[in-house]
């Protein structure tokens, strides 16, 4: 489950691994003395890093100011702050995290710190990227700003004006923020249309527009089209860019039942829809669109109803549904998590429990992270540490984001497992040390505890600098809060 960060060599662009502990004592050693500090304590690689990469005290700089600062380079120069050392691949991994980081931010409720990790995504690829512009402008949505939402979907556009996910998202934007620019909206749909005739959900957004205004014959002719389309990639296999970008971590929410049989194009429209956050056009789509009142269709009705925060309405469509109440396999499933979801919402913790504790005992179901994060948030509201780090250990095998790790550590802190918890909480720190502040606090915490207080005033001095509240911030999430009410 633990992931193993690096550091690189200064010499080469080679990775070594990152033992902390092997630094505690050198830190010390060079806080003391720092211009002639032996460096024969650490290995090799490192001695280079730490000699060649790591500045000597600056003048005026304090011991303590100095000692924070070389900590906190040890951490932070790791290969996952610093794409642009690795590989192709390498780059392409870290970012997939930074999405599944930014996404599990949002689900848990720290909006601030999901939007500047997607801003962050933006920046490491150079604003150049539209996929990236594209899932920007999702978030946005989701937030309720409409206006930026539709900013993004036009930068996207203008960095790439033959793309089918930038231009689908530009038009549908402009559709839900209920501009008056209808000759944009055409020209869009046109040059989407054109460019990608055999785009099933392209078609489906015009069969909107034109629904919207009142142009029939435009509009059976657009959705016939989209029929006629609808199963072109029916095995679902996402393409390169904002396709595959906007898929990441969504099965930790929901995820389309496709209900097998004809592929029906208002369903296929009001998936991407839901996944650029767009929910109200989506349920636009199903209404008028549909061509059965099947298990997809109330299973995408009931996603819109959840995202806008209307949990009787999703309930009432997932309750429309045959095929239910299967945590095992298949698409009963989707439909025992999309429930606990809902219940949660609604505040109906106890009944959102019993499915999320349901959906627990099945193993390795990656779609199951946030049913994993849940229960163990209550176990562990309710002190039962040994059972929510069994779940957080799953947590973090479907969803590997730092949040989760600094949970599961103050878990094993509360088992006594402290090696184990240092490990998880200096991995947390190094994937993302710049916004982590609650695992620096965890840090002190747990060093504290073991008597190692320089270490512990380190880690404290660094929160003091990321501007982050000593406070956990998990205490203060709304899932750690509701898990007290239960």
């Amino acid at each position: 489950m633990e992931q193993n960060y690096f550091i690189t060599s200064s010499e080469s662009n080679h990775y070594y691994s990152n033992p902390i502990s092997a630094f505690q004592k050198t830190i010390l050693d060079i806080v003391k003395n720092p211009e002639s500090f032996d460096v024969s304590t650490v290995f090799s690689k490192t001695q280079n890093y730490v000699k060649n990469v790591i500045e000597h005290r600056r003048s005026g700089e304090t011991p303590d100011t100095y000692k924070v600062r070389v900590f906190a380079e040890l951490l932070t120069r790791s290969k996952h702050d610093n794409p642009s050392t690795g590989t192709s691949t390498e780059q392409d991994l870290h970012l997939h995290d930074l999405v599944l980081y930014a996404r599990e931010a949002a689900e848990s409720g720290y909006l601030e710190k999901a939007r500047r990790l997607y801003l962050r995504l933006i920046i490491l690829t150079e604003s150049v990227d539209p996929a990236y512009w594209i899932l920007y402008g999702a978030f946005c949505a989701r937030d309720g700003d409409l206006d930026a939402a539709l900013v993004c979907a036009r930068r996207a556009v203008a960095l790439d004006g033959h793309d089918r996910f930038s231009l689908f998202a530009h038009a549908a934007a402009l559709m839900t923020a209920n501009t008056d620019h209808y000759d944009e909206l055409e020209t869009l749909l046109d040059s989407l249309a054109s460019a990608h005739p055999r785009f099933s959900e392209g078609h489906s957004l015009a069969a909107i527009h034109y629904h919207r205004m009142v142009m029939r014959n435009r509009a059976d002719r657009s959705l016939s089209l989209a029929m006629r389309f609808a199963d072109d990639g029916r095995d679902d296999e996402p393409d390169d860019g904002a396709d595959r970008v906007l898929r990441i971590g969504l099965a930790a929410v929901w995820e389309p039942i496709t209900g097998g049989g004809d592929v029906d194009p208002a369903v296929k429209c009001a998936v991407l829809l839901c996944r650029l956050e767009l929910v109200d056009l989506a349920a636009t789509c199903l209404r008028c669109f549909a061509a059965t009142r099947a298990d997809p269709y109330h299973y995408m009705m009931a996603v819109t109803h959840y995202r806008r925060e209307e949990y009787q309405a999703s309930a009432d469509h997932l309750d429309s549904m045959v095929c239910r109440r299967s945590s095992h396999d298949g698409d009963g499933g989707l439909w025992t998590l999309l429930a606990a979801h809902v219940d949660y919402g609604a505040g109906h913790l106890r009944e959102a429990m019993i499915r999320y504790i349901e959906l627990s005992l099945v193993p390795d179901q990656a779609r199951y992270g946030l049913a994993y994060s849940r229960v163990a948030g209550h176990f562990a509201a309710t002190r039962r540490y040994a059972e929510a780090a069994d779940a957080y250990h799953r947590a973090c095998a479907a969803i590997p984001v730092p949040a989760l790790m600094i949970k599961l550590a103050t878990c094993l802190v509360a088992l006594d497992r402290y090696a184990e918890a240092e490990r998880l909480l200096v991995s947390a720190v190094a994937a993302d040390g710049t916004y982590e502040g609650d695992g620096w606090h965890q840090l002190a915490m747990l060093y504290a505890i073991t008597g190692n207080a320089e270490m512990a005033d380190v880690c404290r001095r660094r929160v003091a600098e990321l501007g982050t509240s000593p406070r956990s911030l998990a205490e203060n999430s709304p899932d750690f809060r509701k898990c007290h009410t239960l």
